[in-house]
């Protein structure tokens, strides 16, 4: 598979270098132009697979850039993404859809932001040139009961949804028994059933959307199920149409798992981009995560995508994370306890991450989920 070739267009030095340095970085070919004609020397042999444009380059308006480009017969169909001052999301994509460009983004966003949107125009279409679209997919599972497990999922998909700009969806597959729509403040509507079965069905995005929870932070919530023994009218054909329109629909799908061997799961762990592991600091939990890890790799999952999170949101003395780090022989990431303040935002309904992103439990949440971002990010530098 070749490399995506990116066409930097900037009139600040400055930024170009450090955008051609940044995409660069990420796998991508990269070339550059400091000037609003770049469009009259492009041919379909030097033709990039995307645009990076400032929305003033010169003297000359991204807008009336973007024109002329639109007005040549290479450039009608060549993605292009802007970059803007400071705007909400709505009004980025206002200013994308009034000059003709395919999306647009805060010229001083944070890299792991400018990534995502390159990374989804390039996945935007497929081989034959149609829309395709694939959600960054997050499952989180844990070996045990009190590891913290949907707290962390609800503050993951908030800091993801709040930090990367895009759309994100929460699915809580802890069946009759989830608290997802508690711990956001939310009150379900339709159970899990009936919206996997209109998933199925030929409902359209705009429909479907309606039927999630929409969460204050952008968070698209599919809450566990509602009602007693609904659970026998959910088969694992109703949740894989399920799983597949939400990563049809959405930039990144957040699933709140639960163990299970059962065959629809394990294809779940393989689906996933990654898998995030939450384990407690006692030996228990220690020992039970060790045989989780033992059963991804005894079912073929890549232990690279595999995240283990010493997650401390339960306070309890026990294992450091080095020893646990050198029990399990695998990497971890560590969340430290977020004191009163955890208890109270849960109690609340209310994501810790919005009232607390720069503690240390808040930045070691944002942390993770730009690590996520990231492993997603540099799984796209070809195409």
């Amino acid at each position: 598979m070749s490399t995506s070739r990116i066409l930097v267009v900037q009139g600040s030095d400055k930024a170009r270098q450090k955008l051609g340095a940044m995409l660069s970085g990420l796998g991508y070919e990269v070339e550059s132009s400091a000037s609003a004609v770049f469009a009259t020397s492009l041919t379909a042999d030097n033709l990039p697979d995307l645009v990076v444009l400032d929305d003033k380059v010169g003297d000359t308006s991204g807008a009336e850039i973007v024109g002329n480009l639109r007005a040549m017969p290479l450039g009608k169909q060549l993605p292009v993404l802007l970059t803007v001052g400071e705007r909400s999301r709505m009004d980025q994509l206002r200013i994308a859809l009034e000059v003709g460009a395919n999306d647009a983004v805060d010229r001083r966003a944070r890299d792991i932001e400018i990534a995502n949107r390159v990374r989804r125009l390039l996945s935007a279409r497929d081989a034959d040139g149609a829309p395709a679209r694939t959600a960054n997919t997050v499952t989180i599972v844990s070996a045990r009961g009190g590891s913290g497990k949907t707290v962390l999922a609800c503050n993951l998909a908030v800091a993801i949804a709040r930090y990367s700009g895009e759309t994100v969806a929460l699915l809580d597959l802890n069946l009759e028994f989830g608290t997802t729509h508690t711990l956001l403040g939310l009150q379900p509507r339709d159970t899990l059933s009936q919206i996997a079965h209109a998933a199925a069905e030929d409902t359209s995005d705009e429909d479907f959307d309606a039927m999630l929870l929409h969460h204050a932070s952008g968070v698209r919530l599919l809450p566990a199920l509602a009602q007693p023994g609904d659970s026998e009218k959910l088969n694992d054909a109703t949740v894989l149409a399920l799983l597949n329109r939400l990563r049809r629909t959405y930039d990144h799908l957040i699933i709140d798992g639960r163990p299970s061997y059962r065959e629809f799961m394990i294809d779940l762990w393989d689906a996933s981009d990654t898998l995030v592991v939450p384990c407690p600091a006692d030996v228990p939990s220690v020992a039970v995560t060790n045989a989780l890890l033992s059963a991804f790799e005894r079912v073929g999952v890549i232990s690279d995508k595999v995240v283990v999170v010493v997650n401390n949101i339960i306070p309890r003395p026990g294992l450091t994370p080095g020893e646990i780090q050198k029990f399990l022989d695998q990497p971890v990431v560590t969340i430290p306890h977020g004191g009163d303040a955890m208890q109270l935002s849960v109690n609340k309904g209310r994501p810790y991450i919005l009232d607390h992103s720069s503690d240390p439990t808040g930045l070691a949440i944002r942390n993770l989920a730009d690590q996520l971002l990231s492993l997603h990010v540099g799984g796209t530098g070809s195409a």
